[in-house]
C-alpha cells in the first residue's frame, strides 16, 4: 500500500476506555513507583471508582466490575487501607479481593505454571471483572525480572488469560539517578528489572513528586498533581504548579531566544515534562 492510500483510510475509531482517556476497556497499564509511596492507595481508589461509576480524578468513568488480587501486603494491612478507603467516602460497588489467605500454597505461586494460570481463569469465572488489578507484579511470578526472554513469557501468559479485560500492575520502581544533569529515563524504563515489563504497555504510570505521570499509547501523555488528604488518599491538586511556573518562567527570561528543542530539554529534566505536555502549556 502506497503512503498516500494510507492516507485516504479512514481514522480509526477511538478505543472504549473504562476512565476517560486513562484506562482503556481492553488493555495493560502498569504502575509503578517505589514501595510504600502510594501505588496500592490510588489503585484502590481507581478500583473503587469504576465499581461504583464514579468520577476518577475528575475523568468520567464507565461503571464495570473489578478483581484486586492483591499479594503485597498482610491480610490486616489490606484491611486497614479497604476500611480507611470506605471512611473517606470510597464506595466498594462491585469491587472483589483476593488477599494471600485465599490462596492455598501463596509462597509457591507462580504464574508461569498451568495449576497456577488455571487458578487464575477460575478466580475470574464468577465475577467477570471489566479491570483486573495486580499488586504486585513480583509476587505473581518467581521468574528473573532482568531477563526479557522470561519477562516476555510472563507478559504474554497474563495477556492471554486476561484478553478483553484492562490490566492494571503495580510494580517497583529501581534507583535512578536525580541529578538535574541527567535526563530521567522514560516512564517505561523506571520500573525494576527489563524495561520488558512496561514496554508494550498501553500506558505506564509513574507516582513521583507528588505527580501522576501517563505515558499513554492511546491517548495524551499527561501530567497530574497529586496531593495527599488528611486521610492519606490521592486528590488532584487545583490550578497550575506556581512552582513549576516560577521555574520555567526564570529559565526563559534567563535564556531569551532559546531553541524548541532546548526548551523541551530544561522541561524533561528539570520538570519531568512531557513534550506533549509542554506544546499544551505553550
Amino acid at each position: 500500500m502506497s503512503a498516500d492510500s494510507l492516507l485516504e483510510l479512514p481514522v480509526s475509531p477511538r478505543p472504549p476506555f473504562l476512565v476517560d482517556g486513562l484506562v482503556p476497556a481492553d488493555g495493560r497499564i502498569v504502575l509503578i513507583s517505589p514501595a510504600k509511596k502510594g501505588k496500592s492507595t490510588l489503585a484502590i481508589q481507581l478500583a473503587a471508582a469504576i465499581g461504583s461509576g464514579t468520577p476518577f480524578l475528575g475523568r468520567e468513568v464507565t461503571k464495570g466490575r473489578v478483581l484486586y488480587i492483591q499479594f503485597d501486603n498482610t491480610d490486616n494491612m489490606w484491611r486497614s487501607l479497604v476500611r480507611r478507603g470506605k471512611e473517606a467516602g470510597l464506595k466498594y460497588d462491585d469491587v472483589y479481593t483476593i488477599r494471600p489467605s485465599h490462596v492455598p500454597n501463596m509462597m509457591q505461586f507462580d504464574i508461569r505454571l498451568p495449576e497456577w494460570q488455571a487458578w487464575l481463569k477460575k478466580t475470574l469465572y464468577p465475577c467477570d471483572p471489566h479491570l483486573v488489578v495486580i499488586d504486585v507484579f513480583r509476587k505473581f511470578h518467581k521468574a528473573d525480572e532482568n531477563s526479557s526472554d522470561a519477562m516476555t513469557a510472563v507478559n504474554n501468559i497474563l495477556s492471554t488469560i486476561l484478553k478483553g479485560r484492562c490490566t492494571l500492575i503495580l510494580h517497583h520502581s529501581k534507583k535512578y539517578s536525580e541529578d538535574r544533569n541527567h535526563s530521567r529515563p522514560m516512564a517505561a524504563h523506571l520500573g525494576r528489572g527489563s524495561t520488558v515489563i512496561a514496554a508494550d504497555a498501553d500506558g505506564v504510570w509513574v507516582i513521583d513528586k507528588g505527580c501522576l505521570e501517563i505515558e499513554s499509547r492511546l491517548d495524551e501523555d499527561i501530567r497530574i498533581h497529586l496531593q495527599r488528604s488528611p486521610d492519606g488518599f490521592w486528590v488532584t491538586k487545583v490550578g497550575v504548579n506556581p512552582e513549576e511556573i516560577a521555574r520555567f518562567a526564570a529559565f526563559l527570561t534567563a535564556h531569551p531566544g532559546i531553541s524548541e528543542r532546548e526548551l523541551a530539554k530544561f522541561a524533561e529534566v528539570e520538570l519531568f515534562m512531557s513534550r506533549s505536555t509542554l506544546k499544551r502549556r505553550l
